[in-house]
């Protein structure tokens, strides 16, 4: 009975002393919803982006030409959202995640351009899954919580494992609403719900399951295109109407996995979600106005998208629209997420104050009631018979019935 009592405070201390040694430390979703922290290499401090979509670490390239001239490097290939890029590797590298332990490991140089434009701010160093993947991450609407060590927290809800695919990503099942399975990236590093390749949106177009929001062009610069998918299922929660961009991977971004309140426990590849009733919304929010708005690299903020048939579109808000105030308050005062908030919530009217070409408009756009869009999905077609025959001969095949299996008809002689 001694050795059981020794055994269970042993236990307990040892248990004590793992969750004590554990750090946790949260990490603010900034206003271009995106996983901003500090960071450092060899000793000099960075402002970085957390993106488990990205397999390296990134450094701006203009850092690398003065900071690391005189460290060995390589020229290798990498794939990223972006696409395929040939990029300069380091070796040897010390650098640090918050106030986690120094790691020391490859750094690679990067155009960090894009991801200045997305936030506004300037980004010198992008922490890919090779510095994360020891580490668990836990994300919830309002911030990310890096730990190191043990997490007290990934003994709850329900679990589902992740895979890693060739470059390190960690990947997850999305299945969409007519029963196609979709292996789909995760990507903190993307301010979108949803990124799908041209092949899949093409094949979820001709299928019904998406629809086309529209671009717009300035120049000779063209925003990319938006779309909506009707439905797809991740972590066994159902989001309606989301809202997708054509890319070169397919993958989850933060404002889809931040709803579901996950803790990403990757030295084990698997994901908790929360308890079923903290599990967030099993649908994305409606978009009053149905606006779409992004912050550019110099913090003006610009209407990428009008849904159609939207109360923005009826009073003539366009795509490329720059806002300048909503309702007295600047844009530039408000983040992204509180000006999103506010173009999404019912039950007002709101007044922008817009720029198109050089000339100041006054719009009111109208929230009285919910927008969704598109405000109604076709009925999906029945399956046909040929297709529940063979749905049926592969649950036979499955279940080991012989008897399920189809047989040849036999012609007579």
């Amino acid at each position: 009975m001694r050795v059981i009592s020794a055994g269970v405070v042993f236990f307990f201390y040892f248990l004590c002393i793992c969750v004590a040694e554990a750090q946790h430390v949260s990490v603010p979703r900034f206003d271009c919803e995106m996983l901003i922290v500090p960071a450092s290499v060899n000793g000099i401090e960075r402002c970085a982006i957390i993106d488990t979509g990205a397999s390296t670490i990134m450094m701006d390239e203009r850092l690398a030409v003065n900071s690391l001239r005189v460290a060995h490097s390589r020229e290798i290939v990498t794939r990223t959202i972006s696409g395929v890029q040939r990029i300069r590797l380091y070796d040897n590298m010390k650098y640090r995640v918050l106030g986690l332990p120094e790691q020391t490991g490859s750094v690679s140089t990067f155009d960090l351009e894009e991801c200045r434009t997305i936030t506004g701010q300037d980004i010198q160093l992008l922490i890919g899954m090779s510095a994360m993947k020891s580490y668990v991450l836990s994300l919830s609407p309002t911030c990310g919580e890096l730990s190191s060590g043990v997490s007290d927290s990934v003994d709850i809800g329900k679990e589902f494992s992740i895979t890693w695919n060739h470059a390190g990503i960690p990947q997850c099942n999305t299945q969409f609403g007519d029963g196609s399975l979709l292996l789909t990236s995760m990507d903190t590093g993307l301010n979108v719900e949803l990124a799908l390749e041209k092949a899949e949106l093409t094949s979820l177009l001709r299928r019904g399951e998406a629809r086309r929001v529209g671009g717009f062009k300035t120049g000779q610069q063209r925003a990319p295109e938006h779309f909506v998918v009707r439905e797809f299922e991740v972590f066994g929660v159902l989001f309606r109407n989301v809202f997708a961009v054509e890319a070169k991977m397919n993958a989850i971004g933060l404002p889809i996995l931040c709803q579901l309140k996950l803790t990403l426990d990757f030295p084990n590849s698997r994901v908790f979600r929360g308890a079923p009733d903290e599990s967030g919304l099993d649908s994305f929010p409606p978009n009053a106005s149905g606006i779409y708005v992004n912050r550019t690299v110099d913090r003006t903020t610009q209407v990428l998208s009008v849904f159609p048939d939207s109360p923005a579109g009826s009073v003539g808000v366009q795509n490329g629209d720059m806002l300048l105030a909503i309702d007295g308050i600047t844009a530039e005062q408000l983040s992204i997420i509180e000006l999103r908030e506010r173009l999404r919530k019912a039950g007002t009217t709101v007044r922008l104050a817009i720029e198109r070409n050089g000339e100041s408009l006054q719009i009111d756009v109208p929230l009285e009631h919910p927008f969704e869009y598109p405000p109604k999905w076709p009925p999906r077609p029945e399956p046909s018979k040929d297709q529940l025959d063979f749905e049926k001969f592969l649950k036979g095949q499955e279940s080991g019935n012989p008897d399920s299996e189809p047989r040849p008809e036999c012609a007579t002689f």
